[in-house]
Parts: C-alpha cells; structure tokens; sequence
C-alpha cells in the first residue's frame, strides 16, 4: 500500500498468525495517515472463571475443569508450536512505545482490557432495566465461543490428536457453553 492512505486499520484477533507483529505495526505506521487510527483487538486464549481469574489447564477428572479450557490450551499449545510468536499481542504497548521513542508520533495510544461472559448468566445481566449492549456482547460471545472447537479444529488433528478426541472434545465444549453448565469470561 501506500505511505499515508488509511485513516483507519484494525486489527482483529490476527496475532497468532503473524510471525513478526513489530514488523506489521511499522508497516501499519506507515500507512496510516496523519491522525490515522489503529484499532487492534485480540485475546489471550484463555477462559477465566466467575471471579475473572485464569482457568488453570485441567484434567477431565479433577475440578473446575472446562471443555472450553481443554479446547483452547490444546489449540495454543498446536499454533505456538507452529508460531513462536503467537502471543506478540502481549508485547504489543511496549512496541508501540518504543516506535514512539524512535519517531514514530502516535497521538495518543492506550490499552483496555474488557471482561465479557460466555453468555447471560451474570445475574445483572438478567436485571430490570437490562444493559442491551453487554447482554448482546454476552450472547454474542457465546455464540463466537461456541464454534471454537469447530474452528480450532484443523489445529487440533494437526498437532496429533486423533479425530475421534478431538471431535468429543468438540461435542462436549459445544454443549458445556450452549448449555452455559461452566460460567465462564474471555478478555
């Protein structure tokens, strides 16, 4: 593209796909122009419980455990074997930042971290008068959710799994977050 021909580029749960993220921030620089805005969104493939901390990596035996959990620790575990650097949204305000200390003038910049639920179960969810756009976040998400063993996996089979696992693991995570039996935030 161009130097200077957006005013907008978001980004969208990308990173575990690109291999030098710096690199792709510079090149988002570039084009952007002046007061342009970049927007980058992603998560950190983890699912945390009703008092938002991390759901630890389980068996199916002991408790707490999630399918939803297995799903995407197996599904990071397959990409970062395949991308070292699948979790460079991490680093992604210090680079930022030190681009800006090397020239590079964002106007402003700042980070966000935004609670939803897989789901309605949160009780304020489901209290008069309702917050429409958390409860349709909620849904939303759940729905997104629901068909991340679907899409997860090709990830899955490729690290070795075999299909028949992997197509329970679906089956079961499917069910648990339809049927909203693990109450459960993304961020």
């Amino acid at each position: 593209y161009f130097p200077e021909s957006f005013d907008v580029v978001h980004c969208r749960c990308i990173t575990t796909g690109i291999i030098d993220y710096r690199a792709l921030l510079e090149q988002i620089y570039a084009v952007l122009r002046p007061g342009g805005v970049l927007l980058t969104v992603d998560c950190d493939m983890l699912v945390y419980s009703e008092k938002q901390e991390p759901i630890p990596a389980l068996n199916e035996d002991e408790e707490g455990f999630t399918w939803m959990n297995k799903i995407l620790v197996t599904a990071y575990e397959g990409i970062s074997a395949r991308n070292p650097n699948a979790n460079a949204y991490l680093q992604t305000s210090k680079w930022l930042k030190e681009m800006e200390e090397a020239g590079c003038q964002w106007a402003e910049r700042g980070e966000k971290a935004v609670w939803v639920p897989l789901g309605t179960w949160p009780e304020e969810l489901n209290k008069e008068p309702v917050n429409r756009r958390e409860y349709l976040a909620a849904e939303l998400m759940r729905d997104d959710f629901y068909r991340m063993g679907a899409t997860v996996r090709p990830v899955l089979l490729m690290s070795g799994h075999f299909e028949e696992t992997v197509d329970r693991w679906i089956r079961m995570q499917e069910a648990e977050v339809r049927d909203l039996s693990a109450k459960m935030y993304v961020k």
